[in-house]
């Protein structure tokens, strides 16, 4: 596709496209790639491409990163990163079939990735079709928004998600459904809609139950908030996703957040948001106009008119709208120093210099520049680093040669000796006691970030991961990760035998053991901080926890996995 994704099979399909698992030929690695018949965009083709280019100059930790779009015979087709995880809708359900629910916390942290990622899109368009299918949360907890740039021309997105039988529209804001374009505010009744399933495993009903009475743990304030994002009329809701954002997270810290105007949570609005519209003359379905930089910079220009040239090198390209120009200056394609030219009337100017992209371009240089100085200054930093080490460990080798030779020759004739003797020892009394029994082993298995199950069982939190989204505060990807069953399982395939001895000591108090199932969690430096043994703590437990070994560091709090050897 594009001469660069190789399709390599489906994983998702809606109302009006397939999504394939791909692999991206320039980077080299996965993909996943959105293929949308022509004939179901018709003459808003040319209004998807605009907005996706808008939606692939924005980076950020919470948006599914575009990485292109194009057109492809009768097809046109959108490229993004491929996430490891599940949607919002699957892990909804997953929870509800354990019969839990996310906690007040967690809900408030999902709900911060999710304004997090429209706060960077908001300067150039709302969402517009937020609902559980088009949010992710990926194995290491990472919450991502997708479909940024989509419901303008392909309004069908936003309506999906819903739980099996139910309506497909509840996630659309009633003005919306009446034939308005999407705002802000919009995203805002989406939002509180995922808060209010997410929280109480259902959506909304008649006669409507608050949060706080469905479930207690939830504070009665976070009900005026509900009431507040869910009111019909947009004007009286949340302007912002940030701003409901910021009002959970005062409910969050016990503080009583500013909802002037909010009015009580009324069953009546939020239901009536789920019954089908009233007819109404027919009307273009919107996400609402792309940020405009001419006319921020007080020019009436067409943002979406493809008249502008670019030249570089003496060649001209293009033509462009100002929309794609902005794109590839974000991208570093397009620099202040080339000229801009108007096809319609021959004039050119170099792009710094044209009033609407004046600062857009400034902003975009400087970024680089900074980017560029940062990394030069961390090249410098380990290359001083580098130095610094070679030299003292070149001296500390020589002192070491100089002055400890004779003392290393006697030290290891002693100490090889004995440790010699009591390895094989060891060694010996852990194969008399493997020859005579039989051992199987079951795969290792890693706990995933919000799943819950079994390893999230009891109040014992060292060994809970539930409704662990990440660090919504930070923009890097630190603290994200953990290991994966593979690398558990092929460290403790090569060091089960160091936990024989333990297994060996517990059948002198207990001879019916047959099994050694373990529960344990990894730190970020590869260490092993708890271990239970066959569901306990106790001498067994603390004779394997200090065997267990070492695993690879990873960028992350901690992994919680699991892993059994049994004996007959």
């Amino acid at each position: 596709m594009g001469g660069r994704f190789r399709l390599e099979a489906v994983v998702g399909q809606d109302a009006v496209s397939q999504t394939y698992r791909a692999t991206d030929a320039n980077r080299r690695g996965p993909a996943a790639v959105r293929v949308i018949p022509m004939r179901a965009l018709g003459a808003a083709a040319a209004q998807l491409v605009t907005d996706i280019e808008n939606a692939s100059a924005l980076v950020h930790k919470n948006l599914i990163e575009v990485l292109t779009a194009g057109r492809e015979a009768d097809y046109f087709f959108i490229a993004t990163e491929l996430l490891d995880g599940q949607t919002l809708r699957e892990f909804i359900d997953g929870k509800r079939a354990e019969g839990r629910n996310v906690s007040f916390k967690g809900a408030c942290n999902l709900i911060t990735h999710v304004a997090n990622g429209l706060e960077r899109a908001a300067g150039f368009m709302p969402h517009g079709g937020l609902n559980p299918a088009s949010i992710w949360v990926n194995k290491a907890g990472r919450v991502k928004v997708a479909d940024l740039g989509l419901a303008r021309t392909v309004p069908a997105l936003a309506r999906r998600g819903a739980p099996a039988g139910a309506p497909d529209h509840l996630y659309v804001a009633p003005e919306v459904l009446a034939g308005a374009a999407p705002t802000s505010a919009s995203d805002v009744y989406s939002m509180a809609m995922l808060l209010y399933e997410v929280l109480t495993g259902h959506l909304p009903t008649n006669p409507f139950v608050p949060a706080s009475q469905a479930v207690p743990e939830v504070p009665p304030v976070v009900d005026a908030i509900l009431g507040k994002a869910f009111a019909a009329a947009p004007e009286h809701r949340f302007a912002t996703p940030m701003e409901l954002r910021d009002a959970l997270a005062a409910a969050l810290a016990g503080g009583s957040p500013n909802l002037e105007a909010a009015a009580a949570p009324r069953a009546a609005g939020v239901v009536q948001s789920a019954a089908p519209p009233p007819k109404a003359p027919p009307a273009r379905s919107t996400l609402g106009r792309s940020f405009n930089v001419a006319e921020a910079a007080g020019a009436a220009i067409d943002e979406s008119q493809e008249r502008w040239l670019i030249q570089k090198d003496r060649l001209d390209f293009g033509p462009f709208s100002l929309a794609q120009i902005r794109a590839q200056i974000a991208r570093g394609e397009i620099l202040g120093e080339h000229l801009i030219v108007d096809s319609d009337t021959g004039e050119r100017q170099k792009v710094k210099d044209f009033p609407p992209l004046r600062e857009f371009t400034r902003t975009s240089e400087r970024h680089r520049e900074q980017n560029r100085r940062a990394q030069a200054d961390q090249k410098q930093e380990k290359s001083e680093k580098r130095k610094s080490i070679f030299t003292f460990v070149f001296a500390l080798i020589a002192l070491g040669v100089a002055v400890g030779g004779v003392v290393l020759y006697v030290w290891t004739r002693k100490e090889g000796n004995d440790t010699k003797i009591a390895s094989r020892t060891d060694d010996a009394d852990v194969d008399a006691f493997l020859k005579d029994v039989k051992l199987s082993f079951r795969r290792a298995t890693v706990a995933k970030r919000g799943s819950g199950g079994h390893h999230a069982a009891g109040a014992d939190s060292e060994f809970s991961n539930d409704a662990n989204f990440g660090d919504a505060s930070k923009y890097a990807a630190a603290g994200d990760e953990t290991l994966d069953d593979g690398v558990i399982e092929e460290t403790m395939m090569h060091h089960y035998r160091g936990l024989v001895p333990c297994l060996m000591a517990e059948r002198k108090h207990n001879p019916g053991l047959s099994e050694m199932s373990l529960e344990f969690v990894v730190r970020g430096t590869g260490k092993v901080s708890a271990v239970k043994v066959n569901g306990q703590k106790g001498s067994f437990a603390s004779c394997v926890m200090g065997r267990m070994p070492t695993f690879p560091k990873f960028n992350g709090a901690k992994t919680i996995a699991s892993w059994s050897m049994s004996m007959r």
